[in-house]
C-alpha cells in the first residue's frame, strides 16, 4: 500500500487461490523448470482472473460488490482445472504452468467478472487481453525464454471453489499477497 495525492492504494487483482495440496503438487511441477530468474514463493501461487492494478482503498468495497453479482453458486465459481503443460511469456519474463484446454467455467467466469467490474464502472488493465489462464512459477528471466517440455510432466489437477480478491505488496521487500475478500462456491 503506498500514498498518492493523499490517498492511499493498493494493487489489486482477482485471482484463483490453490489450497495448500494444489500448492506442493506446483511446486514439485517448478522443480522441473530451469534454475533461472527468480521463483516465485509457493506462498503466492494464484491465477489472475482481473488485474485491477492500484486502486484507491476506498474503492476495495465496490470492488467486493461488484464480484459479488458474479453469482458464487457451485457451477459459476467452481470446476476442475487441469495444469498439464509449462510455457512462458518472453515479454513478461515468466515461466509458468497452464492447462492445455481451458474449461469453460473458467472462461465464463472470468468473463463474467470482469462484466460485473465494467458494470460498476472499472476496467481491469487484462480485460482487453486474450484470457490465458496461468500460474507463474518463475518470474524476472533474462536473455529469453528457455526450452521447456511437457512431456512425462505430471499434471496438476486443481479442484476449484472460488476466487479471492487479493492486494499485492507495492514494493519487492515486502511480504507476500493478502487476501482481501473471498468468495467460495455455495
Amino acid at each position: 500500500m503506498t500514498e498518492h495525492g493523499g490517498r492511499e492504494t493498493a494493487r489489486c487483482f482477482f485471482a484463483l487461490w490453490p489450497g495448500t495440496a494444489t500448492r506442493r503438487a506446483l511446486a514439485q511441477m517448478a522443480a522441473r523448470l530451469p534454475e533461472v530468474g527468480r521463483a516465485v514463493p509457493m506462498a503466492n501461487y494464484h491465477l489472475t482472473l482481473a488485474f485491477m492494478g492500484d486502486v484507491a482503498r476506498q474503492a476495495e468495497p465496490e470492488l467486493i460488490a461488484a464480484a459479488s453479482r458474479v453469482g458464487v453458486g457451485a457451477d459459476a465459481v467452481s470446476g476442475r482445472l487441469r495444469l498439464d503443460r509449462l510455457d512462458g511469456f518472453e515479454h513478461a519474463g515468466v515461466l509458468f504452468a497452464a492447462p492445455s484446454y481451458c474449461p469453460p467455467w473458467l472462461s465464463t467466469l472470468r468473463a463474467r467478472l470482469v462484466d460485473r467490474l465494467a458494470d460498476a464502472g472499472y476496467s481491469p488493465e487484462d480485460a482487453a487481453r486474450p484470457f490465458r489462464p496461468h500460474v507463474t512459477l518463475r518470474r524476472r528471466l533474462s536473455g529469453g525464454l528457455p526450452a521447456l517440455s511437457s512431456e512425462g510432466l505430471a499434471a496438476v489437477s486443481w479442484q476449484v471453489g472460488g476466487f479471492v480478491l487479493l492486494e499485492s505488496p507495492l514494493t519487492s521487500g515486502q511480504p507476500g499477497y493478502r487476501v482481501v475478500y473471498r468468495w467460495e462456491a455455495s
